[in-house]
């Protein structure tokens, strides 16, 4: 599938690879070959018939012959969890950040959307920001990437119906449950490491105490005709 044909299909949404000075903002590519994750993945990360699933640290992914060079390249040798996030995800869900690098590995072609902190907005019960501000990141099998601190994600979306399959890593701990009551006057922090603001719609994610700061529609990523 090709980006071309992906903005055909969105063409309220900007869409762009790895390589396009867009990406700047939000984080940049991370090279080399990545394909002993890429198995690691086929064989360990299985994708749910529904939803999304995440796993925060997945011993086989952190015994790849490419963990090493993740910590080294990416992490500047620090302590980092290395699991994955599966599924048939299709729409933007919610916003979250990390006060620190995320990289992510894709073993499926999938699109990110992404937005900066930056552009939170006060709002009466905390920051939010319109479904409007996010863009579209295309990564394809193989490929990997870092976000920046403070670029804004979720899940990622399919681009087939098989599913997405990705590797992330984060600093070791990221996305646990925090430890005693979490601080007052910051109402998007909700785990070690880890804010987050919820589209209205999704409940899963409002049951779990996120706000549903994300104002707007919740973008669906439409695949072209015939793509799915």
């Amino acid at each position: 599938m090709t980006i071309e044909a992906l903005r055909s299909a969105n063409p309220g949404l900007a869409i762009f690879g790895i390589d396009d000075p867009a990406f700047k903002p939000y984080g940049e590519p991370v090279p080399g070959d990545w394909s002993a994750m890429v198995r690691s993945l086929e064989e360990h990360a299985p994708v749910p018939e529904a939803g999304v699933a995440y796993v925060a640290a997945h011993p086989p992914l952190e015994a790849s012959p490419d963990a090493g060079r993740i910590r080294g390249l990416v992490f500047g040798g620090a302590d980092v969890q290395i699991g994955y996030c599966s599924g048939r995800n299709a729409t933007i869900n919610g916003l979250e950040y990390h006060k620190a690098s995320e990289m992510l590995v894709a073993a499926d072609d999938l699109v990110l959307f992404l937005a900066l902190r930056g552009q939170l907005v006060a709002g009466p019960m905390g920051p939010t920001i319109d479904s409007s501000a996010a863009v579209g990141l295309f990564v394809g099998r193989g490929q990997a990437v870092e976000l920046y601190s403070g670029t804004m994600h979720l899940a990622p979306c399919r681009l087939s119906a098989a599913g997405f399959r990705a590797a992330i890593v984060l600093p070791r701990g990221t996305n646990e449950a925090y430890e005693g009551a979490l601080p007052a006057g910051d109402p998007l922090l909700r785990k070690k490491n880890k804010w987050i603001l919820a589209h209205p719609e999704r409940k899963p994610l409002i049951d779990q105490g996120v706000l549903p700061l994300l104002s707007g529609p919740n973008r669906e990523l439409r695949l072209p005709e015939g793509g799915a």
